[in-house]
Formats: structure tokens, C-alpha cells, sequence
């Protein structure tokens, strides 16, 4: 060992890997220095090496007494030291605390803490750097009366030991309180490392010490772990201050000057990122300052840094990792897959049945290890030091590694606990597991940051993965449904079909019911097939499972088109009461339930289901979901009708635009949703916007010819629209609204038979209907008839004659 590196206060513990440092050249050691800057860095090594004016003592043993206020000082903070000043504060105000107690790990600035206290406080310093051997009780007192003695500038006889006194009398514990008890001047005594003291004898002196300091005395302990002693009686009297490492993790702020003085210049939004990835803890801070100032674009840099930085995680594994047991270090990497360790998480990852003892012990340690509770029985390890110890265990054992992470899984999933069991599921690479929690859970996330997690959790697999596993298949499927791509959605559904043939799984019938629920949406057999496969799928569908309640909403849909109004309330009432937890499928019942009151005018109660609908939306952030569209147009229908024109305007404008993200969902909710709109958007005038939505609507309700409810309501809506443009016409007479109908297909090729055909009248009622609308435009033939619609604004565009 370099031994003109052991001198005064900054000493360090040996000689490690070297990494430059302004000019100057530091161990990792000295990192949990590192907050006084580069310059004290720099005047610290020069002093070590008699480069400066030095005083002889300043390279006396380690650990001996210096008082901060005399020239056996510590080394002067430097001008690029980052101030704490919001925890000195708190320092300054302690005054009736006995005991200041600093614990936390190794790098979070403990004893520059301490050393910048002591710039600004008024009473004199004695510190004490603590070693091995102060284990032993006579030679922890002989320095403590020593370094206490030293903090005065003048003595008497009966404040300090008398040379003459033997060893043993030094190191006597009444020795030392008779000291105490005739200061002259209040003072404050520091004790550094004192995660070293590790007899419980010793650690019980330092106690009674604490007790027994005269009035305005304090003893400061810094320390890495947090100390075996009895504290309760101090916090009861208000006599104990703590810092742990929540305390002394920088601010962005701190952090700002910190990477600064280390060549890292960031924007605030960069800054707050790093602070973030590192949790505040200053030494990594500083290390991804050495990591990523050299970066051509550091900024990018940042999102990436993590703890498996080859200059971070040289030191997480000396500081940490290098002085702990294989066995130990073979515990922390299998338990790095999980982010919350308890006891009985730990057995079940490492078949074991002691792990709760284990980690009580090991959160003791300088491990990044804290707990996260006062009970003490659920832990986290520093995200830095976790990712590392993950890195390695995918590198050395990843066969290992996704049998942890299936483990972890199915304890997660036990415990209800959905979204750790899944990625962890997925971690795994484990289909069938993922598939099925994901399928099962799926009506849970519907909300927008639910989809992306959903996202990206399929995108973890191939397609061809996703094609052998039916769960996946399925939920791949939903996910496309719920996105507007109805297509998509059915491709999935096939596939899932296919992969339940060739398989016997005990979990088949709900998967059944799966893709029975995707073709009763699509509704591509008509709505009566509709209403069928709901209910097949409601029956195979466990008692307690979500997707009841999704198959209560489409076969109340399904009722409700058809012209069940009866069944229909009962069924969309029924899946209200089951979607208690389910806000995505709650909110569209009472839209439906809305659509209801409105075909019988009952508008008070249309609006109370509106408002009802739309606060579900938008308090379970699901304002950005396609299914919102038909919500949101319902609102807008009851509001414009109740003269509430803005807010009505502003849901048109969201509906719409939700519409556009969902032209490839289902016909009969597109078809609801434009006839919705079209009629918000005549109440407000807006009567070009009506009529494209209506024009979309009729060829969605052709779409489903056995929804005769939705061809009833796009009548209204279209007579809603006629009226107004007739009025124009020259004469008296009003066409009426089966003569509406048949002007509608007069642009089209179709002849009256087919026209009979697709509005379930004879020929001659067509013919009949035909003849009366000449008349009343005054037209001779159908071609004057139709340009004679089209210059009033009865008809507009060319109709879709496709079925």
C-alpha cells in the first residue's frame, strides 16, 4: 500500500482500481469523498505527498483526534465542495439531540456532511476516525479522552487524564464521563465508521456516552449500517436525530453542481433523469459523470445508464460484492430478478425456509439493502446494484435466470398481485403462463398505460410464438379488437381456435368463450349470431371471471338491436353489476343503457347514464380509448339537446377523432356512434358534419341488415336532417319518411325490385313510394329526381349498395 496515502483525515482503505480525476488519481475507496470536489482532492493528495505546507501531525496515525477548529484541522472543504445547506440546517438545529446519528451506505457523503457542520458551528469538533481496534473498550475510550482533550485551548489539571494514569485508568468508561462532566465549553464528538464497532459492550458505551454528555454536547456517529443499539428513549425525548440515505440522496439540484465539477454539463430534464436512475445516491452520480462526459451525445446517454456500467459496477462489486461470502453474493444475484424481497418470496425463489433471517441480517450490512417497512419483513436493494447482479446472473445462468423468473411468477400470481406475475411471466419467456395471467387479467387494462404494458409484453414475442399459444393468441387478439382493427382482431381469434384443437388444456372453456367474445363483437354472422355467442361465452366463463361482464355487455347489445328492449335492460344491468372493477366496460353499459332512455325521450334519465358513463372515462384514464367514442357522442347528444353547446362541441370533437382511430371496428358500434353524432351535430347546427356522419352510418347499418332497432334509429337521424332541407322545396307537400328511404337509393344502380329487396318492401310499394317523390319535386323521371334531391340537399355523395 502507498503509505503517504494514509495520511490525515481522508484515508484511505487501500489501493484498488485507479480512475483519473482532474490530474489527479483517487481509489475507489475515496469516492464517498468525492462531494468536496476535485480541488480537495487534488490538495489532499499533495498534502499526503509534503507538496504543501503540511503540519507534521497531519500525517500522525489515522484516526487520531483533530480538532476542526486548530491547525490539527481536517483538510479545508474546497471551493467546489456541493453544498448541503438544507441538511446542515437540520445539523444546526439538533442542538438538543444527544445523539446526531448519520446512517447509510458506503458513497452518500456522510462525513463531508459532518466535516461542512463543522465549518459553521461555533463549538469546537473532536473527531475520532474509528478502526478495528476500537473493538476494545480501554483503547476506544484512550482515544476519545484524548481527541475530547484536545478540543480545548486552555486545560486543567482535572480536565484531562494524567499522564501518570495507567492504561488501564485511561481506558476506564467513569474516566471518561469525569472528563465530560467538567467542560468548560460545549463541543461535539465524532465518531466516523462506526459501522466498525461491532461488540456489543463497545456499542453499548457509546450509548451510555450519548447519555452522559453535558448540557450542549452532541455525539455524532456516521456510520454504513445502522447501529445494534437501543435508541428508543432518545427518540421519545426528542434527543436523537437520524439521516439516513432518504435523507442524503441529492436533489437535482446538488446533483447539477456535482456532475458539473466532474465535466458533465446536462439540461434539467437529463439531470432529473440521472438523479432518478441513480436514486439520488451521490457517488453514482458522480461515477456516471467519469462514465458519460466523454459520450458524443451524453444527453442520449443518460437514458441508457444503469448498473451495469463497466465504471459503476467496478465499484458496486469492490465497495459491495468483494467482501462478502460466495454464498451471500450467490443469495443477492438469484433474488436481483425481483424488485421486493421478503421472506417468503426468497424461499420460494431459492427453496430455502430461512430467507426472512437471512435478509434481517443482510439489511444490517452495507448492502443496499434497506427495509421497507417498520416491520422489517419486506426489503428493496438499490436499483444500481440490482441490475448489475441481473446482469450477471442472464450472463452466467440463464436457463437459472428463467426458471427465478417463472418462480417469481406464480408466487406473485398467488398473492393477486397481477402485473409482477406477468412480467415476471414474460421475463421467463414462458407463453402458456403469460398467456393465460394476461387473457384472464385483460379487461383490467383498458386504461392507457395498462395497453402499453399489454404492448409491450406481446412484443417480447414473435408471432409465431404468439401463434402456438392460444392465451396469447387470444389476447393478442382483444388488444387489436380494443385498438379499432377489428381485422386484426379476427386473425388472432382464427389462430387461437386453431392452437385450442391441437391442444388439452384444463383452461380451455374460457379460452373458448375467448373467441367466441371476438366474433360476437365483430358481429360478422349478423346480430342475432351476435347475442348467441355471448351467451355461450358468458356459460363457459367461470363464475368469478371479468369477461361474464363482457359478455353480459354484448348480448345486451345484442338484445337492444334487435328489438329486446326488455332483455336488453336486464342484461346490460347485470353487466353493470359485475363490472364494479371493470370502469372500460361499466362506462359503455351506461352508454347503451343511455342510448335506451333516449329512444323513449326519457332525456333526464339519458342524462344521468351520459354523466355516469363519461366520469368512469375519464377518472380511469380511458379518454384515449376507441371505445370512449360511443360515450362521448352520447354526451354530446344529451348536452346539446339541454343548450349546453360548448361542452357539447368539444365532445363531438372527441368522439370524432376517436371514431378515426376505430374505422375498422365493429359496424354496429360504428353505425351507433355516427347516428349519435349526426344528431349532437344537428342540434348545434352543424349540418355538413351531419350529413357525413349519417352517410357513414347508412352504409355501417347495411352492413348488419338484422339490427332493425339501428336502422330505426338512422331513420330518425335522417328525418331529423330531411326536415329542414324540404321545407325549401317549392309546393306544400313534405315527403315522408318511407318516401325518405326510397330517395336514398335512387342515385344507385339498383332497380326497384332490389331496392324492395333491401328494404323488405314489395316492388310495388317502391314503385308507388318512387312516383310520389317525382311528384313532390316536380320531376319527371328518377335522373330529375335525383338532381332535383341533390340541389336542395336531400341527398348527397354516392350510397354503398354492398351488403
Amino acid at each position: 500500500m502507498n503509505e503517504r496515502r494514509r495520511a490525515g483525515w481522508c484515508e484511505l482503505a487501500g489501493e484498488r482500481q485507479v480512475y483519473p480525476l482532474a490530474g489527479a488519481t483517487a481509489t475507489l475507496k475515496d469516492l464517498r469523498h468525492l462531494e468536496l470536489g476535485e480541488r480537495y482532492m487534488q490538495t489532499a493528495e499533495r498534502r499526503a505527498a509534503g507538496a504543501v505546507g503540511t503540519p507534521a501531525a497531519l500525517g500522525a496515525r489515522a484516526g487520531a483526534a483533530i480538532p476542526l477548529h486548530s491547525e490539527f484541522s481536517c483538510p479545508p472543504l474546497a471551493h467546489e465542495l456541493v453544498p448541503r445547506r438544507r441538511l446542515v440546517r437540520r445539523l444546526l438545529a439538533s442542538r438538543r439531540a444527544r445523539l446526531v446519528l448519520l446512517a447509510a451506505p458506503t458513497g452518500y457523503g456522510k462525513t463531508c456532511l459532518l466535516s461542512e457542520w463543522s465549518q459553521v458551528d461555533e463549538r469546537p469538533f473532536a473527531w475520532v476516525t474509528l478502526e478495528a481496534a476500537d473493538n476494545e473498550l480501554e483503547h476506544l475510550v484512550s482515544r476519545i479522552s484524548r481527541a475530547i482533550a484536545g478540543t480545548e485551548t486552555t486545560h486543567s489539571r482535572a480536565a484531562r487524564p494524567a499522564r501518570r494514569r495507567s492504561r488501564a485508568d485511561e481506558g476506564d468508561l467513569a474516566a471518561l464521563t469525569a472528563l465530560l462532566t467538567v467542560r468548560q465549553k460545549p463541543f461535539v464528538l465524532v465518531l466516523d465508521d462506526a459501522h466498525l464497532l461491532r461488540r456489543s459492550a463497545v456499542v453499548g458505551a457509546i450509548r451510555a456516552l450519548a447519555g452522559g454528555l453535558p448540557m450542549g454536547a452532541q455525539l455524532a456517529l456516521a456510520s454504513r449500517t445502522q447501529p445494534v443499539m437501543r435508541l428508543g428513549r432518545l427518540r421519545a425525548r426528542h434527543e436523537l436525530l437520524e439521516l439516513d440515505a432518504r435523507d442524503l440522496v441529492m436533489t437535482d439540484s446538488e446533483a447539477t453542481m456535482l456532475l458539473a465539477a466532474a465535466g458533465l454539463s446536462l439540461d434539467p430534464e437529463h439531470v432529473a433523469t440521472l438523479v432518478r436512475r441513480t436514486e439520488g445516491w451521490p457517488a453514482a452520480l458522480y461515477l456516471s459523470a467519469l462514465s458519460l462526459r466523454d459520450e458524443a451525445d451524453a444527453a442520449t446517454a443518460v437514458e441508457g445508464f444503469a448498473g451495469d456500467d463497466g465504471v459503476l459496477s467496478d465499484y458496486l462489486r469492490e465497495e459491495l460484492i468483494d467482501g462478502i461470502s460466495p454464498e451471500t453474493e450467490l443469495l443477492l444475484r438469484r433474488t436481483s430478478i425481483v424488485d421486493r424481497l421478503s421472506g417468503s418470496l426468497c424461499d420460494a425463489l431459492l427453496g430455502s425456509g430461512d430467507s426472512a433471517v437471512l435478509l434481517e441480517r443482510l439489511a444490517r450490512r452495507d448492502l443496499l439493502l434497506e427495509p421497507l417497512e417498520r416491520t422489517e419483513e419486506s426489503y428493496r436493494c438499490h436499483g444500481l446494484l440490482r441490475e448489475m447482479l441481473a446482469r450477471e446472473l442472464r450472463r452466467r445462468d440463464p436457463d437459472g435466470a428463467r426458471e427465478l423468473h417463472r418462480r417469481a411468477s406464480s408466487w406473485h400470481a398467488a398473492r393477486g398481485e397481477t402485473d409482477r406475475a406477468i412480467a415476471h411471466a414474460v421475463e421467463a419467456h414462458d407463453a402458456a403462463q403469460a398467456g393465460l395471467l394476461l387473457w384472464t387479467n385483460l379487461p383490467r387494462y383498458a386504461d392507457r398505460a395498462r395497453r402499453e404494458l399489454v404492448d409491450d409484453w406481446l412484443s417480447s414475442f414473435t408471432e409465431e410464438e404468439l401463434g402456438r399459444s392460444a392465451a396469447l393468441s387470444l389476447v393478442a387478439a382483444q388488444h387489436h379488437l380494443s385498438g379499432g382493427d377489428s381485422a386484426r382482431a379476427e386473425h388472432w381469434a382464427a389462430a387461437a381456435a386453431a392452437a385450442l384443437a391441437e391442444s388439452d388444456l384444463p383452461e380451455a372453456g374460457s379460452l373458448r368463450a375467448g373467441v367466441l367474445l371476438i366474433e360476437s363483437v365483430v358481429a360478422r354472422h349478423g346480430i342475432a349470431r351476435m347475442g348467441e355467442d355471448a351467451a355461450r361465452a358468458f356459460e363457459l366463463e367461470a363464475a368469478s371471471s371479468p369477461w361474464r361482464a363482457v359478455s353480459r355487455l354484448y348480448e345486451g347489445v345484442a338484445a337492444q338491436l334487435t328489438g329486446d328492449r326488455l332483455r336488453a335492460a336486464a342484461l346490460l344491468d347485470d353487466g353493470l353489476h359485475r363490472s364494479a372493477q371493470l370502469p372500460a366496460v361499466e362506462s359503455l353499459c351506461q352508454a347503451q343503457l343511455a342510448m335506451m332512455a333516449l329512444a323513449e325521450e326519457d332525456w333526464d334519465l339519458a342524462l344521468d347514464r351520459s354523466v355516469s358513463a363519461t366520469v368512469l372515462v375519464e377518472r380511469h384514464d380511458l379518454a384515449e380509448a376507441p371505445s370512449a367514442a360511443l360515450v362521448f357522442a352520447v354526451a354530446a347528444l344529451v348536452r346539446a339537446h339541454v343548450a349546453e353547446a360548448d361542452l357539447a362541441e368539444e365532445l363531438v370533437r372527441r368522439a370524432t377523432r376517436l371514431l378515426r382511430r376505430s374505422d375498422r371496428y365493429a359496424p354496429w358500434y360504428g353505425a351507433e356512434t355516427r347516428i349519435m353524432l349526426a344528431r349532437a351535430a344537428l342540434r348545434l347546427t352543424d349540418v355538413r358534419r351531419a350529413r357525413t356522419l349519417l352517410a357513414e352510418a347508412s352504409s355501417a347499418v347495411r352492413r348488419v341488415p338484422d339490427a332493425p332497432v339501428l336502422s330505426g334509429w338512422l331513420d330518425v337521424a335522417l328525418g331529423e336532417l330531411d326536415s329542414g332541407a324540404v321545407a325549401e322545396l317549392d309546393g306544400s307537400s313534405l315527403l315522408t319518411l318511407a318516401e325518405l328511404r326510397i330517395l336514398r337509393f335512387l342515385p344507385t344502380h339498383l332497380s326497384f325490385r332490389e331496392i324492395g329487396d333491401r328494404l323488405h318492401v314489395s316492388t310495388n310499394t317502391v314503385k308507388s313510394q318512387a312516383h310520389a317523390v317525382y311528384r313532390k319535386l316536380d320531376a319527371s323521371s328518377r335522373s330529375e329526381a335525383v338532381a332535383r334531391a341533390s340541389r336542395v340537399g336531400l341527398i348527397w355523395g354516392t350510397i354503398s349498395t354492398d351488403v
